[in-house]
């Protein structure tokens, strides 16, 4: 997976991982991938690279060039659960360079969120993507695997260093990486993967600086609510039970033709 970036000196630069094993089972392994640098000066004609980042705990690499001129990769971390039978764990962390990326310093980890899931799944913050405000506020855009509801943020106020716990976003089924930037108006863009049930479409949600910090607890979630701003994993809820009604529907279409159900 790779992302680009441009930089205030009209350079671009590439952040890809590879991953050295050949098995899921592998990636759960410490120090099992690379995350590389690639350098165009030329408007992306031509490309000087690799070069190494020494970020070997992560995979889907996103990178931000701030107005200060620092660098930062975030990576999506792994490894197995306690148990064999349990869940693998992931988290988002974060990397800064100060120097064009010649060396980085981290990781830097963003903080789950403080109250369980829902579904009682291990939190799973990945593949998130950075924006600056005018005041200089950070912020990360983060898919989350454990619920599988909604899009959640953080917040860091000393360029990456530290991370606020994630908090939940009004960008429901994000389950492919969440991509961010500045409009010229100031409003921040973002593109996602929405996915519900077997549906998957690409999504644009925009807001207002003043409305990115505004913070939305997790403890506000409740499914059976009607969606809205402050409770979108209603709406992934709601889909859910649309999906359902759906493929009733078609069976009841399929009883009368004769059809029957597949037993697996």
């Amino acid at each position: 997976c790779s992302r680009i970036t441009a930089c205030a000196d009209g350079s671009l630069l590439i952040a890809v991982d590879m991953l050295l094993p050949d098995v899921f089972e592998d990636y759960l392994k410490p120090g099992v991938c690379r995350n590389l640098l690639f350098r165009s000066s030329d408007n992306g004609r031509s490309w000087e690279g690799p070069h190494e980042t020494g970020i070997t705990e992560g995979i889907v690499p996103s990178i931000k060039e701030l107005s200060s001129g620092r660098l930062l990769i975030g990576v999506s971390e792994q490894w197995p659960g306690p148990r064999p039978e349990d869940p693998y764990i992931e988290r988002q962390t974060v990397y800064l360079s100060d120097n064009g990326g010649d060396t980085w310093k981290g990781p830097y980890p963003i903080p789950d969120p403080p109250a369980p899931t829902v579904t009682g799944m291990p939190w799973c913050l990945n593949e998130g993507d950075f924006v600056e405000l005018d005041d200089g506020t950070l912020i990360c855009y983060m898919r989350e695997d454990g619920e599988r509801l909604s899009a959640f943020k953080s917040f860091s106020s000393d360029g990456g260093r530290s991370w606020s716990a994630a908090i939940r976003t009004a960008m429901p089924s994000c389950l492919g990486r969440p991509s961010a930037g500045r409009l010229r108006s100031g409003e921040i863009a973002i593109t996602y993967r929405l996915s519900v049930g077997l549906s998957t479409s690409l999504a644009l949600y925009v807001e207002t600086q003043e409305t990115a910090k505004a913070e939305m607890e997790q403890s506000a979630v409740d499914l059976e609510a009607p969606p809205t701003v402050a409770n979108p994993a209603a709406l992934c809820r709601a889909r859910q039970r649309s999906l359902r009604r759906r493929r009733q529907q078609l069976f009841r279409l399929g009883a009368v033709g004769g059809w029957r159900p597949v037993r697996r």
